[in-house]
């Protein structure tokens, strides 16, 4: 059994991740796309860092501290430092590595003294901005202390810099893999097998495959043995992206979704419509004037159309037959829950309470009737936050 959630997310924010520039110039990081445009990015690694503060602040889960953390060797020398993952021995040989969410959910890699890698179960894109940047900057200087400091230094020196800015809307994708969350495949030694069985079970891990050893390593499949709780882990990690903030200049930057394609795939491989969201920059409305009278017995009419235009939003979505839905993050959160677990008669009829659940083609919601263990399942569904407007778009 495979079982996805697929989130892909439309927010608005400004300016959100800075590459390394120079002293006096902050510049955005940058990507160019097929068409040779520019547009701003939000890397994989500042939404992490910005998911997993988050969800600390919201109470949601805790962040591993120092003493959970070790730093590998330094290949090279030069005095230069080894890069910090988590502790071998603290969280690795005794399986508590599974009770810190950001190992659990978004990997690791640990060098010394045996290496394992973590894959993420949860994947996670680069944020590009849906509209070119032309790069527009501001420039600023620290005039009040350099005020303050010419009475001490009797000149006037503030230190100038260019920020590059850019406000957009911004689009991501999360996959989700939910059988892997909660299990561990962990390589240990200096211990034998029963030692590392009888150690994980005392601490309250089950066994999802006897250790054995290879050569001089030991591997070993463990994982949570409250479901519970790693049902509850995926729900917080919706909960966060649904809320999520980004500190960056002294701003705090509203990364909650505008617009929201949720997908829930079981037995078969998931989908996403990340690509297939555009944006349309502005929204034509017409006008008609219709004017009547009498010429020489006959009547005439004359018919005014005018147009306007207006820089309101519009999303269209390709290659979707489901009717978009104001936000609402209860509901959502219902129907992960729904999804988890394995309620999919109470998940389609969530959706056709509203009217939602209707059947479709290969690219539409839902499948008419729940599916059957080991048989395909899919279900996909829009929402977007009062005054966006939404679009769908179907080839025929």
């Amino acid at each position: 059994m495979a079982r996805f959630i697929v989130l892909d997310i439309v927010f608005k924010a400004s300016s959100l991740n800075y590459d390394l520039g120079g002293p006096t110039y902050h510049e955005l990081k940058k990507i160019r796309r097929w068409n040779g445009r520019v547009h701003t990015l939000v890397s994989r690694y500042a939404l992490r860092y910005s998911i997993l503060e988050t969800g600390e602040k919201m109470g949601l889960w805790k962040l591993a501290p120092a003493d959970k953390l070790q730093r590998a060797q330094a290949k090279e020398g030069g005095g230069r430092k080894g890069p910090i993952q988590p502790n071998y021995s603290e969280l690795l040989t005794t399986g508590k590595i599974l009770e810190y969410p950001e190992f659990d959910l978004f990997g690791y890699m640990i060098t010394d003294p045996v290496t394992n890698i973590r894959e993420t179960p949860v994947k996670i894109s680069h944020a590009i901005s849906m509209t070119p940047y032309t790069f527009d900057k501001h420039f600023s200087a620290n005039i009040g202390l350099a005020r303050r400091m010419m009475r001490k230094e009797g000149k006037m020196e503030p230190s100038p810099i260019h920020i590059e800015e850019h406000e957009a809307y911004y689009i991501y994708n999360v996959v989700i893999d939910v059988d892997r969350i909660g299990k561990v495949e962990v390589y240990v030694k200096e211990k034998n097998p029963q030692e590392v069985k009888k150690e994980l079970e005392e601490n309250g891990y089950i066994i999802l495959k006897e250790p054995e050893k290879v050569g001089e390593i030991i591997r070993c499949v463990y994982g949570l043995r409250d479901v519970n709780k790693i049902y509850e882990r995926i729900l917080n990690l919706v909960k966060v992206l649904l809320k999520l903030k980004r500190n960056i200049k002294g701003r705090s930057e509203d990364l909650s979704p505008v617009l929201l394609v949720i997908g829930f795939y079981e037995n078969t491989m998931y989908d996403t419509y990340k690509d297939r969201i555009k944006l349309i920059s502005f929204e034509r409305e017409y006008i008609e004037e219709i004017e009547e009278r009498q010429e020489q017995g006959k009547l005439i009419r004359i018919v005014r159309r005018k147009s306007t235009l207006s820089d309101k939003p519009e999303f269209v979505v390709h290659g979707l037959g489901v009717k978009p839905q104001i936000l609402d993050e209860n509901k959502i959160l219902q129907l992960v829950e729904y999804f988890l677990e394995g309620k999919k008669e109470e998940l389609l009829k969530e959706l056709n309470r509203s009217g939602e659940g209707k059947q479709e083609d290969s690219e539409g919601a839902s499948e008419k009737k729940p599916a059957k263990e080991h048989e395909e399942f899919k279900f996909v569904a829009i929402f977007h936050r009062p005054g966006v407007r939404v679009s769908l778009f179907q080839k025929k």
